[in-house]
């Protein structure tokens, strides 16, 4: 019972010939040509209802009483993230801009015998990210966890030349602003608390070009250099802050990518 979590492969493989430029479809058959390799189909992951296996939570739990925040938790790793800090006896917080499912899923992990509060949040927003921070500490008392995941694709297969500023403005005010403001706020409130521990999602998209991506992948790259900064400026007050960088994931966010 419960998820399987993909076994990511890293190729090293020279990689296909790529289309001609003007050849916009060929640019998605391209990109699906390099991603799908990586994802074992043997262990994809499926997001599974966890209320039976909530009621079975073990007697030891790893994070009672601690508050993890985890944005963009509505769906895809953010969910899954979710339902594993559930199980391990945290109080959860999920942020996530569609109100139905936030509250559903919280719902399921409390009426398993969990803890767990949906705020709406746009990350993009300063003042979203202010309420939502407020909200998990009012609520728990402390913020000790965050996983910064809320992020966006944007579109693929738009060649350098043709990127646009709402573009740019669309996949970079969620996936470098975001998690940028989120820290803003967080690592006040954890040194409140006296230390925590950040982990800020970036994406193998963060060490390496995709043709087609630039702006999401420069957004990823992104990530990186703020999770660095931040961990050298808080390190001394207890505050670790690290970064995770996944390969394909079947979610819905791949799902439309590839289209």
């Amino acid at each position: 019972m419960g998820s399987r979590i993909c076994r990511v492969q890293i190729f090293t493989a020279p990689l296909p010939i790529s289309p001609d430029s003007s050849d916009r479809a060929g640019w998605i058959r391209f990109a699906k040509r390099i991603v799908h390799p990586f994802i074992d189909n043997r262990a994809t992951i499926h997001f599974t209802e966890y209320s039976a296996l909530l009621r079975l939570r073990p007697t030891m739990k790893s994070f009672e009483n601690k508050t993890v925040l985890i944005t963009g938790g509505n769906s895809g790793i953010g969910k899954a993230t979710v339902l594993a800090f559930a199980k391990e006896g945290a109080n959860v917080v999920i942020s996530g801009r569609r109100v139905a499912e936030g509250e559903k899923l919280a719902k399921e992990i409390t009426s398993g015998g969990g803890s767990a509060l949906f705020v709406r949040t746009d990350v993009a927003r300063e003042d979203d990210i202010v309420a939502l921070v407020e909200k998990t500490v009012g609520t728990f008392g402390a913020l000790h966890i965050a996983f910064n995941n809320a992020g966006t694709e944007g579109q693929f297969g738009l060649l350098t030349t043709e990127q646009t500023v709402e573009h740019y403005h669309q996949v970079c005010d969620i996936n470098i602003r975001g998690v940028l403001l989120s820290m803003k706020h967080e690592i006040p409130a954890m040194l409140r608390s006296g230390g925590g521990a950040i982990v800020n999602n970036s994406s193998v998209g963060g060490h390496i070009g995709f043709p087609g991506s630039s702006v999401y992948v420069a957004s990823k790259f992104a990530v990186i250099g703020l999770t660095k900064t931040a961990a050298l400026e808080f390190a001394r007050q207890g505050i670790r802050v690290n970064s995770v960088s996944p390969g394909p994931v079947q979610t819905e966010m791949l799902d439309r990518g590839l289209r």
